[in-house]
């Protein structure tokens, strides 16, 4: 993880070597340890491979594997496939799964 100040603003990007999983860019970001949790407010953008969007308010909590995001807009795309998510709050789980190519595929899954 890296966090720089771009144009006034924290952004945040994740990355394992040189692929970048997502970047967030926003007005305030804390980090929690050993809790393991981000906080990201305030003008929201975050982007990764297939999704990019914004919300007022994102929370990654590494101990419970959820990803919150308060009064969010995504813009999903998937294999030629495009949504558009629009929540007060929106939870997602991040997980990895293996193809029978063995490659490492990324997916939300969406909770109510």
């Amino acid at each position: 993880m890296s966090v720089e100040i771009i144009n006034g603003r924290t952004q945040l990007t994740a990355q394992n070597g040189k692929d970048v999983k997502f970047t967030v860019s926003c007005d305030k970001l804390d980090m929690e340890t050993p809790s393991g949790a981000i906080h990201a407010c305030g003008k929201v953008k975050l982007a990764t491979d297939s999704i990019e969007g914004c919300c007022e308010k994102l929370t990654i909590s590494w101990q419970e594997d959820i990803v919150i995001l308060d009064k969010v807009q995504l813009k999903c795309r998937l294999e030629g496939h495009d949504a558009d998510l629009n929540a007060e709050q929106l939870r997602v789980r991040l997980s990895r799964v293996t193809a029978a190519r063995e490659q490492t595929y990324s997916t939300w899954f969406i909770f109510p």
